[in-house]
């Protein structure tokens, strides 16, 4: 599996996303918006894709990224929308980041 893609998940949450990331090592792509129950724990286990190039963490309160681009080393883009009313988008490295405020 290259592609998990979970959107408007209430109860999908950290052990559920290391269960995933663990079973399927090799995902390019994984959308996680509007999955509210992942967090910091959660998070960390995105460490284990190495070949993660995209990731949608669009409506969760997730804040410190640093796990994801320390170690995801081909991330290109990562989606992070807060709300509709306002839009920024600006470069951390090579990682594009497009906010949404």
């Amino acid at each position: 599996i290259l592609a998990l893609y979970f959107i408007s998940h209430s109860e999908l949450d950290d052990q559920f996303l290391e269960a995933a990331t663990t079973a399927c090592p090799l995902i390019q792509s994984l959308i996680l918006a509007c999955c509210p129950l992942i967090g910091p724990s959660g998070l960390s286990t995105l460490q284990k894709l190495s070949n993660l190039t995209t990731l949608d963490l669009s409506y969760t309160f997730l804040t410190d990224l640093t796990p994801i681009y320390k170690s995801c080393m081909k991330l290109k883009v990562c989606l992070l929308s807060l709300s509709s009313q306002k839009r920024m988008h600006y470069h951390i490295k090579t990682i594009s980041f497009l906010f949404t405020i």
